[in-house]
Parts: structure tokens; sequence; C-alpha cells
């Protein structure tokens, strides 16, 4: 059963983490603020078809910023602490017959996504029972932790070969290697090129890349995806971009966070239920 929504927000509380806290430059700190937007309430389904979603109660919520930029969502330093229907139902007990995909989901799910404007994030918290009957709202409560930033810091390189094994280094020992370089798609331009940037860490810190002509001008990029895979602590991030036009050697210029801190913000929302 799927509900239609119509949520207030009692009070947003924001906590800065000192230990978190590196630099805040001259940019105003990051405020942030939670909302509720959405709310699913999907009963057992007795043909467990797989295209339905696990049986549970799920609120979707909305981290704003209205000051520095949202870099991602850290699950782990955030907690839940209310998730209870207006009779008093726990939503985060475990169920009779409760499945183990319900267990796995519990909690806040694992693909929050930062919009482009990086100033909104869209996260759902989930929980394995269901409102009762005769239930009118949902409360949940809890914290959220965010890293943000509000400065960038500019590192030029110039004259680097646009192609496979060309190293890219930045600040923070941030380094990136070109591999992948393949011809783009017809439908892209005769002369586009694509290829993929790899680091073998992580590369929240980075906030932008550009490339340029040996003359100066800026080549049109797109980055076109965006992967990790996380294995016994060895990391790997690539980013595949494509370039409007062939360029076999040009300018880069990174843009790194140079004030990334974690914020937490705590939030108490009460969502009605109804059709």
């Amino acid at each position: 059963m799927l509900t239609r929504l119509a949520a207030r927000v009692v009070w947003i509380v924001l906590v800065s983490s000192a230990a978190f806290c590196a630099g805040a430059g001259e940019g105003e700190a990051p405020k942030l603020s939670v909302s509720a937007i959405g709310l699913r309430v999907v009963r057992a389904n007795p043909l467990k078809e797989k295209v339905v979603w696990p049986a549970g109660t799920t609120v979707s919520l909305i981290v704003s910023s209205t000051t520095g930029d949202l870099l991602h969502f850290d699950a782990v330093d955030s907690t839940i602490t209310k998730f209870v229907d207006d009779k008093g139902t726990d939503l985060q007990a475990r169920p009779k017959d409760v499945t183990a995909e319900q267990i796995a989901l519990k909690g806040f799910g694992h693909a929050p996504i930062v919009d482009k404007d990086v100033k909104t994030c869209a996260i759902e918290v989930n929980a394995p029972s269901l409102p009762v009957k005769g239930a009118s709202q949902i409360q949940l409560q809890g914290t959220i932790a965010m890293y943000c930033a509000t400065q960038k810091k500019e590192t030029f390189l110039p004259n680097l070969p646009i192609k496979n094994g060309t190293k890219i280094a930045g600040p923070n020992k941030l380094e990136l290697e070109i591999v992948e370089m393949n011809e783009a798609q017809r439908d892209l331009g005769r002369d586009a090129m694509c290829f993929v940037l790899r680091s073998e860490r992580e590369l929240d810190d980075v906030a932008e890349i550009k490339f340029y002509r040996p003359d100066g001008s800026e080549v049109k990029a797109t980055r076109t995806s965006t992967s990790t895979l996380s294995i016994q602590g060895a990391v790997k991030v690539d980013w595949s971009y494509t370039l409007a036009e062939r360029v076999d050697v040009g300018n880069v210029k990174l843009y790194t966070w140079s004030d990334i801190e974690k914020r937490r913000v705590k939030f108490d929302v009460t969502i009605d239920l109804g059709l």
C-alpha cells in the first residue's frame, strides 16, 4: 500500500562537530535543515515478487544547505532515535516472519543522492514494521551527519599529455591516472574523446576538474559516470569523462575543497498518514 504524505517539520537543531571542522575559511559555515518529502508503507507481498518493495515503512528525507555545498552523507555517524506511529508502535522492532531483506534495509538507505546543485541530499529511512490500524501519524527523530564545504582551492597543471598512463597530481596526496582512453561514440562528434580518471582513494575532496587547450581556452568536458569499488580496504574510484574535441596535450585545473567539515543536524519530523 502506498500512502500519500502530508508532512511538517517540528523542529530542527544544528550541531557542529568540532572534531571534524578542518578550517572553515572565510566562507559562512553550512546551515542544514531536514524535511520529509515522502512516505512508503508496504505490506508483506504474498507473491514475493522481487520488483515490489520489501515490506515495511520508509520515509524519504531531504537535507538542504543554504550556505556551503553538500559532499556526502555519513551513515556510520548518523542515528535514528525514534521511529514510531501515534499509537506507540515501534516501527524499528522486528515483526513476526521478518525476512532477511527487511532486516538488511533497516536504518538509513544505502543509496543517498546528492543533487547536481550540491545543495540538497535525498536520504531514505527504513523500518521493518508497519503502522497499526487506526494510526494517523508517524514520528521520526534522529541525527544526520553530512560532509560539507564552502571554499575551493585551484591547482593548475600545464602541458599534460591526454593519454593513457598520464598521472594528474593534486593536494593531499591526490593522484589520478588517465586510463581506458577510447574514441567517443559517433553521435558525440568525430573529434570527441572519452577516458576514465582513476584514483586509489576516495575523491570527496575533489570539487571539479576542467580541461584547457594549450592556448588557454577551455574544452567542454562532461563527467558521464562515477563508480567506486571497495574490497577489503582497497578502493578504486573511476570518473568517466567525455571531451568535446581531441586534445593531445592540454592544461588541467583541479578544484579541491579546502575546508571540508562534518556537520550534524538533529531532526524531528511528524508525518500525517492519509489516502
